[in-house]
């Protein structure tokens, strides 16, 4: 990758949640850091950056004929992907972004979903009278994503189908909270779509099998 492309993944990385143009100043250290990245002997785990520039980078990337269905790419990245609210001012975190590309955030699915009211009540007493978090945190395991969870890889496959569907018919979502189409916002529910029930609804299904048999040479 060149060095004007990485100055340009740099200027995607955030500062400030709260200030939208608040971005990291390029630099020898951070341009190493992306290179290695690129080369898989970094994660950027945690790190924000903006989702729809992260997006347009990526499709800047992607041939033209390959920008149009039935062909779709999905970005699968460590980079928190984070996405601008204009009526709270700021940004958020993001399991998903679709588009061209869609991107999956493993970073997200730890961060984006919330996790259950208590847990965060539970951290503020636990801070208040000087306990750290991981304290807090033990009491609620497993009710949550962590970093390298093992159940992450079966949570990915309902965001991989979320993105497969937008490329297909342009709606990545269900209202059924037992369909891996899901738009979870609670870990809470995040986990039941994927792991819990772990499966499509039947007509989501249905559909899946009708498009895919479409694309069949000689369909």
């Amino acid at each position: 990758m060149s060095d004007s492309e990485l100055s340009s993944l740099i200027k995607l990385r955030l500062i400030n949640p709260v200030k939208r143009d608040e971005r990291a100043i390029d630099s020898f250290a951070l341009r190493e850091f992306e290179r290695r990245v690129m080369m898989g002997t970094a994660k950027p785990r945690g790190v924000p950056y903006d989702g729809l520039g992260l997006m347009a980078f990526y499709r800047n990337l992607i041939p033209e004929a390959e920008r149009i269905f039935p062909e779709f790419h999905i970005i699968i990245t460590d980079r928190l992907i984070m996405s601008w609210d204009e009526d709270e001012s700021k940004y958020h975190a993001r399991v998903v972004l679709f588009g061209i590309p869609s991107i999956i955030s493993m970073s997200g699915l730890v961060e984006a979903p919330a996790r259950a009211r208590e847990y965060y009540i539970a951290r503020q007493v636990a801070d208040s009278i000087g306990i750290k978090n991981p304290l807090a945190a033990r009491s609620f395991s497993g009710d949550f994503l962590e970093f390298d969870d093992g159940r992450s890889p079966f949570v990915l496959r309902g965001y991989l189908l979320q993105c497969i569907f937008y490329a297909m018919t342009g709606n990545p979502f269900c209202s059924d909270r037992d369909c891996m189409l899901f738009n979870a916002h609670w870990q809470e529910e995040m986990l039941h779509a994927q792991i819990e029930s772990g499966r499509l609804c039947a007509h989501h299904r249905r559909e899946l099998n009708e498009r895919l048999s479409r694309l069949r040479p000689g369909s």
